[in-house]
C-alpha cells in the first residue's frame, strides 16, 4: 500500500493535470442518435455532439442502432463541421464479448472517434492498453456518487464523467471543484427510477438486463395499484445557465430511442436558449419570453405525464413520480414538423471561398479555404457554437492547362458558376474570386473537375487532422495485460502471460484451477460468510463453529428486525458506533471474522469526514464490504489493509475487470516536466502486494490467491458462463433477497410521507408477487429486494455427473472430472445474505449449509463424491418454500 502522503501528491497531480484539461468557457450541447435519421437532426439543430451506439454493447439494444460503416461515415460528416461523436459501449461484457470489442472498434478508432462512454472497468482497461488515444467517458451506468469516485477514475486515466443522476446541483459543483473532472449531466429526457447500473429487477424478472442494454422497463408498471416506480422526465432549459455555473461542460439529452423529429425539436430548442447564456443575453426580456414559450413546447413535444427538474435541487419526492399514468404524451405531427423546421430546418453546409486563376498556355490554379469548426487552438471562436474553436485551412489544386481561345473566351461568370454547382457535397461556395489573364479557354469539364479535386483534397484535409494510427496492427490485437507497466504499453510480452478467450491474464496472478490443486486431498472447503441486516440472526451465526465470517451494515441501528427499526439516524450515532463495537468484540471473541459493510450509496462527502469510521474500520474489523469506487478508494486512501469484499455492484462479469478491481491501481506522470505535447495520465495497474499480520483473517487471504480484495461472482451469469469464467479467489453468493434496485427515491415518502424512520414496505405487482422496499434513512436510500430468495441447492453446487452439466464443462476453460459444479469453481467462500427472515429461518438456513459442507467434505475424502452423495432436491430441507435460482440455468441477453 501506499502511504497515505504518496496518494496525496498522486491526487494532487491528477486533479492538477485534469483541471488544465477542464473547458474552461463555452459548453457542450450533446445530442443522442439512435438510428441514421436522427444524427442528421441532431446536428442540423445545433449539437455539439452526438451520442451513439453500435450494433453491439450499447445500452439500447432495442434501438436501431449503427453500423460500423454509418459510424465512420457519420464521423466524418461531424468532422467536417467540427462536431463529436462519442460510443457508447456502456454494457457489461463476458469474456468472450471482450475479446470482439477490438474488431468492433478499431476502423472507429482510426476514423477519429471521440470518445468511448464506458460502464465496465474491464472494458477500461482493455481500452487503455489497446486504444491508448482514445478518451473514455464513464458512464452514468457506473453510479459515481462523490468525490472519492471521481478520484479513482482519475487514476485509471477516465477523462470525463458521467456522474449519477440522483446528484444534487450543490454536489456537482463540489465534485468539479475537488477534482477538476470534466463532468456530463443529462438535462432533458427520461430518468430510471433506480440509481443507473444499480437495477437488476429487468434482469431477474425478465432475463432482459439493463446492465446489458435490455432494460424491460419494471419501473413503468404498476406496483399496490399505482405506478409508484416511474419517475417523471426531466426538462432543465429554465436552470441551464445555473448548471453551467456549477462547472457542468457537457448538457446531454436523453433520447437514443425517440424519433428524428423529437431529436431535433429538443436540442433545437436547448440550442436557442444556450445560446442566449453563452452571449450573456439570458435575461433580457426577449429571451426570456422565448424561454417560457420554449419550455411550454418542450413539455408538449414528449412528456411522461409531466416533468420535474430531475435531483438537482431536490432529493425525491412524489411531485418527481408519475403515479396515474407512465404513458407518453406527445404533439401532432404538424406541430412537431413545424418546430423542427423553425429551430433545425436549414441544410448543413460548409461555406468555403474559391480563388481561381486561369492563364493562357499554364495549367489553371484553384484555391480554396474556409475557416473549419475544429478542436483546435485559436482565439477566435463560432458565434453560433461557442464551444467549438475555429482554424484556417487552404488546399491548392492544378487542373488543366489553359488554351488560347479561339471564339468564346472564358468568363468570370461561367467559373463562379461552375463552383457553385456544389450541391451533392457538404460545401457550398461562400467568396469567390476569379483573375484571368488573357484569352482564356477551358472546357466545363475540366472546371467541374477542378472543383471536384479541390472540394475533395479540402475535405480531406479537414478529416485528416481526426484519423489516427494503430500501431502493432499484427501483434498483440485484443490483449490487456495488468501486472506490468511495460506489459500494460505494449513493450514487451510476458512469458508468463497467456491468451485466455482473446484477453491476455497473468497467469501467476489469476488462473484456472490446476489439477494440483483441485485434488481431493488438498481441497477445503469454501469459508461461509453470513452477512446479517441488523441483529437477528447473529446468535445462530455464532453459534455454528463452521461459520468463518460475520458482516453487519455500518449503519446498523438497534431494532431486532427493520420493520423495528426506529429512531433518529443522528441520534443515534455514538450509541450505533458503540454497538458496533461491541458486535466486533463478540464475533471475534467467537473466533470469526468481523466485516463491516459501507453503505451501498455514498454521497456528500460522508466517506472523507467520518472520523468515527475511520477508526473503526482501522481498529475493529477484520474486513470490508464494499458496492461502489467511491468506497474502493476511501479504503485505499486510509491505507486499510486488512480483507476487501467487493459486491456484486463493483461488476467483474469478465476476468478483466476482476483482475483490475483486485490490482492496486496507482497513476504515474506519463511525460517529463515542461513537456505540455501530452497531458495524458498513464494507467499503471499491478498486483497488490499484500503483507499479512497476525490481526487479518490469514485463512481468507490465502484462499484468496494472495489478494487483499476479493471480488463477488457476477449474478448475472449462468453456469456455463461461470464455468468459462471461473472464480477462483472470488466470493459466491448462494442464498439470500438479492437487492433489484438501489433508489434515491423512497416509496414510504411518496405513499405516506417521510417521518425518518426505517421501515420494510411491500410492493405488490400484477401477479401478485411481493417485493419489499426497504428505505435506509441515515443512507436517504430505498432498497427494492426481489419478491423470493436465490437459493442454490445443493443438487446445483454438485452438478457434475449428467450430460448436460459434462457439455458445460468441455466447452468452459475448466477441467472434466467428476469433481461437481462447486469443485470446479473453488470460490474463497460462500455467502448467506439475511434481510427479513426471523431467527428460526435464519437458522435452518445457516444448518443446511453447514450440514452440506460438513457432507461434502467426508464424501471427498472417501472419494465417493457423485457417486454415495446423498443430494437434497430441493429446499424444504432448509425450510425455504419458494425460491429463484437466479441466473444459474438460464442467464441474460
Amino acid at each position: 500500500m501506499k502511504q497515505n502522503t504518496e496518494q496525496g501528491n498522486r491526487r494532487n497531480t491528477i486533479q492538477k493535470k485534469t483541471g488544465e484539461r477542464g473547458r474552461g468557457q463555452g459548453a457542450e450541447l450533446l445530442a443522442p442518435a439512435g438510428n441514421m435519421a436522427c444524427f442528421p437532426a441532431a446536428l442540423k439543430a445545433g449539437a455539439d455532439a452526438v451520442y451513439l451506439g453500435g450494433k453491439a454493447f450499447g445500452a439500447r439494444a432495442y434501438a436501431e442502432n449503427f453500423s460500423t460503416e454509418e459510424i465512420i461515415s457519420a464521423l466524418e460528416t461531424a468532422h467536417l463541421f467540427g462536431r463529436r461523436i462519442y460510443l457508447t459501449l456502456n454494457t457489461l461484457l463476458r469474456d468472450d464479448e471482450l475479446a470482439k470489442v477490438y474488431d468492433e472498434l478499431a476502423p472507429l478508432y482510426e476514423a477519429g472517434l471521440d470518445g468511448v462512454i464506458v460502464q465496465d472497468l474491464g472494458v477500461v482497461a482493455f481500452l487503455r492498453q489497446n486504444f491508448p488515444k482514445l478518451p473514455i467517458h464513464a458512464s452514468t451506468q457506473m453510479s459515481i456518487s462523490d468525490v472519492e469516485g471521481i478520484r479513482y477514475l482519475q487514476e485509471l486515466g477516465i477523462k470525463r464523467v458521467v456522474p449519477a443522476r440522483e446528484l444534487s446541483l450543490e454536489e456537482l459543483r463540489r465534485i468539479r471543484e475537488q477534482t477538476g473532472m470534466e463532468l456530463e449531466c443529462f438535462i432533458h429526457g427520461a430518468l430510471c427510477y433506480s440509481y443507473s447500473g444499480r437495477c437488476l429487477m429487468s434482469s431477474f424478472i425478465g432475463g432482459r438486463s439493463g446492465n446489458r442494454g435490455r432494460c424491460a422497463g419494471p419501473c413503468r408498471l404498476p406496483y399496490n395499484g399505482q405506478y409508484l416506480l416511474s419517475a417523471k422526465d426531466i426538462c432543465t432549459i429554465e436552470i441551464l445557465d445555473r448548471l453551467l455555473a456549477a462547472g457542468i461542460y457537457s448538457l446531454k439529452i436523453e433520447g437514443r430511442m425517440k424519433s428524428p423529429e423529437y431529436v431535433a425539436g429538443v436540442t433545437g430548442l436547448y440550442r436557442r436558449r444556450l445560446n442566449r447564456i453563452l452571449a450573456g443575453e439570458a435575461q433580457s426580456k426577449e429571451a426570456l419570453r422565448e424561454l417560457s414559450r420554449d419550455r411550454e413546447r418542450l413539455i408538449n413535444l414528449y412528456t411522461r405525464s409531466g416533468n420535474s427538474q430531475g435531483y438537482y435541487f431536490q432529493k425525491n419526492g412524489p411531485e418527481m413520480i408519475s403515479l396515474t399514468s407512465p404513458s407518453y404524451e406527445s404533439a401532432g405531427e404538424e406541430e412537431k414538423h413545424r418546430l423542427v423546421s423553425e429551430v433545425a430546418g436549414q441544410e448543413l453546409r460548409l461555406p468555403f471561398d474559391a480563388k481561381a486563376v486561369f492563364t493562357e498556355g499554364e495549367r489553371s490554379l484553384l484555391t480554396l479555404s474556409l475557416r473549419t469548426q475544429a478542436q483546435a487552438d485559436c482565439s477566435e471562436r463560432d458565434p453560433a457554437h461557442p464551444s467549438v474553436l475555429c482554424k484556417e485551412i487552404s488546399v491548392q489544386v492544378y487542373g488543366e492547362v489553359c488554351e488560347s481561345a479561339k471564339t468564346q473566351a472564358l468568363t468570370e461568370e461561367e467559373v463562379r458558376k461552375q463552383l457553385e454547382r456544389a450541391g451533392n457535397t457538404d460545401f457550398i461556395l461562400s467568396g469567390f474570386s476569379c483573375e484571368i489573364r488573357g484569352k482564356v479557354f477551358l472546357t466545363k469539364k475540366a472546371l467541374n473537375e477542378l472543383r471536384r479535386e479541390g472540394l475533395r483534397r479540402l475535405r480531406e484535409k479537414i478529416l485528416s487532422g481526426t484519423r489516427r494510427e494503430l500501431s502493432d496492427k499484427n501483434e498483440g490485437q485484443g490483449k490487456c495485460l495488468l501486472t506490468d507497466k511495460r506489459c500494460f504499453d505494449g513493450s514487451i510480452q510476458s512469458a508468463a502471460c497467456g491468451m485466455a478467450d482473446g484477453v491476455s491474464i497473468k497467469q501467476e496472478v489469476y488462473s484456472e484451477p490446476t489439477a494440483e490443486s483441485s485434488s481431493q486431498s488438498g481441497w477445503k472447503r469454501p469459508l461461509l460468510h453470513i452477512r446479517l441486516n441488523g441483529l437477528t440472526g447473529l446468535s445462530s451465526a455464532l453459534n455454528y463453529r463452521e461459520t468463518d465470517i460475520i458482516s453487519m451494515p455500518y449503519l446498523i441501528t438497534g431494532g431486532e428486525t427493520p420493520e423495528k427499526q426506529s429512531g433518529s439516524f443522528e441520534a443515534s450515532f455514538s450509541s450505533r458506533i458503540d454497538l458496533l463495537k461491541e458486535l466486533s468484540q463478540r464475533v471475534r471473541t467467537a473466533g470469526k471474522q468481523f466485516f463491516l459493510i459501507l453503505p451501498r450509496i455514498v454521497r456528500n462527502g460522508s466517506l472523507s469526514g467520518d472520523t468515527a469510521l475511520k477508526e473503526l474500520l482501522l481498529k475493529h474489523t477484520d474486513g470490508v464490504v464494499i458496492d461502489n469506487p467511491e468506497e474502493l478508494y476511501y479504503i485505499r486512501d486510509i491505507g486499510y489493509d486488512k480483507m476487501i469484499l467487493a459486491d456484486i455492484h463493483l461488476y467483474a462479469m469478465n476476468r478483466m475487470a476482476a483482475l483490475l478491481l483486485r490490482s492496486e491501481v496507482i497513476a504515474e506522470e506519463s511525460v517529463e516536466d515542461g513537456d505540455e505535447s501530452d497531458e495524458e495520465t498513464e494507467v499503471i495497474a499491478r498486483s497488490a502486494s499484500h503483507k499479512v499480520t497476525s490481526s487479518e483473517p490469514v485463512e481468507y487471504l490465502n484462499r484468496a490467491d494472495g489478494h487483499q480484495l476479493v471480488t463477488t461472482v457476477p449474478v448475472e451469469l449462468n453456469r456455463r458462463e461461470l464455468l468459462r469464467r471461473g472464480s477462483l479467489g472470488e466470493e459466491l453468493i448462494v442464498y439470500g433477497y438479492l437487492p433489484m434496485m438501489l433508489s434515491s427515491q423512497c416509496v414510504k415518502k411518496t405513499t405516506a410521507g417521510c417521518d425518518h424512520t426505517r421501515e420494510i414496505i411491500g410492493l405488490s405487482d400484477r401477479y401478485r408477487n411481493t417485493f419489499y422496499c426497504e428505505n435506509l434513512c441515515g443512507e436517504c436510500t430505498n432498497v427494492i429486494y426481489n419478491c423470493v430468495p436465490l437459493f442454490l441447492e445443493e443438487k446445483d453446487l454438485l452438478a457434475g455427473e449428467n450430460k448436460e452439466y459434462r457439455a458445460d464443462v468441455k466447452k468452459s476453460s475448466a477441467k472434466p472430472g467428476p469433481k461437481g459444479f462447486l469443485r470446479e469453481l473453488s470460490p474463497v467462500s460462500l455467502r448467506l445474505e439475511f434481510t427479513r427472515e426471523t431467527e428460526q429461518e435464519i437458522d435452518d438456513i445457516i444448518q443446511y449449509y453447514v450440514n452440506f459442507l460438513k457432507r461434502y467434505a467426508d464424501s471427498l475424502r472417501a472419494a465417493e463424491i457423485n457417486h454415495s452423495f446423498e443430494v437434497s432436491s430441493d429446499g424444504k430441507a432448509a425450510g425455504i418454500e419458494k425460491y429463484t435460482k437466479g441466473h444459474f440455468n438460464r442467464g441474460v441477453e
